[in-house]
């Protein structure tokens, strides 16, 4: 699972996968599908190279690089540019 922050306004659920491509996502911490803050405690998994997380309440599946969900196309977490660099994590301004 992941670890939820806050920045401003945002609730951010951050993704730590160390020795992956890219090791650090981050996703809104808000259930999209409930309005809960919950999606950092929801589970990591990987398919084809693509890593996903699994909400915790009615499962739904987010890809982490773009926030949408695998099984509702009307659903989709906002996205977070971050990065971790010399074991800080930074938000970077936010991706389209």
């Amino acid at each position: 699972s992941g670890v939820a922050a806050r920045f401003g306004q945002h609730a951010i659920a951050l993704f730590y996968l160390p020795g992956q491509q890219v090791e650090l996502y981050g996703v809104s911490h808000i259930d999209p599908a409930s309005g809960a803050p919950v999606i950092a405690h929801g589970l990591l998994g990987e398919s084809k190279g693509d890593f996903y997380l699994a909400a915790p309440l009615h499962k739904q599946q987010y890809r982490l690089s773009d926030g949408q969900c695998l099984s509702d196309s009307t659903l989709k977490l906002q996205v977070f540019n971050v990065q971790l660099q010399q074991g800080q994590v930074w938000l970077l301004p936010p991706m389209e």
